[in-house]
């Protein structure tokens, strides 16, 4: 999964990464791509064993990948030196059925692989394949 680190402006406000949610399997990297001219120090909100804190620096246009092998239902990351630089992380576990039943759906071009989190209860539910087409009435996610 790629995620874009937003362009310093002089506008005041939050900046979300790009995605603003990242979705991942445990086992997962994330790479993250600074288009920008300022180093960026990502680190997790709090502490989380066994990750720690800091998640690393990124130069710029450069990128940093780092691997999740264990689940957390929601994680928040912030830039340290621009604190208004925000995202979340969500790792889900891995559900063999589910994946096997995506990758066949995936191969014959059926749907797409779709995980909804619950940020009320902190729980997740997995949906594997929707049509191509969004349903109607379903809420995206900005």
């Amino acid at each position: 999964m790629s995620v874009a680190i937003p362009i310093r402006t002089n506008e005041p406000g939050t900046r979300y990464f790009t995605p603003r949610f990242v979705n991942i399997v445990v086992g997962e990297s994330i790479t993250w791509y600074n288009a920008g001219r300022d180093i960026h120090s990502l680190i997790f909100d709090t502490e989380i064993p066994p990750y720690g804190i800091k998640i690393g620096d990124v130069v710029p246009v450069g990128t940093l990948s780092k691997r999740f092998d264990f689940y957390l239902p929601r994680i928040d990351y912030s830039c340290a030196t621009h604190p208004e630089e925000k995202g979340t992380i969500v790792i889900y576990e891995k559900n063999e059925q589910c994946i096997r039943s995506h990758r066949a759906h995936r191969s014959q071009g059926n749907g797409v692989f779709i995980l909804f989190f619950n940020v009320n209860t902190y729980s997740h539910e997995s949906i594997c394949t929707l049509p191509t087409k969004w349903p109607e009435g379903l809420p995206v996610q900005q």
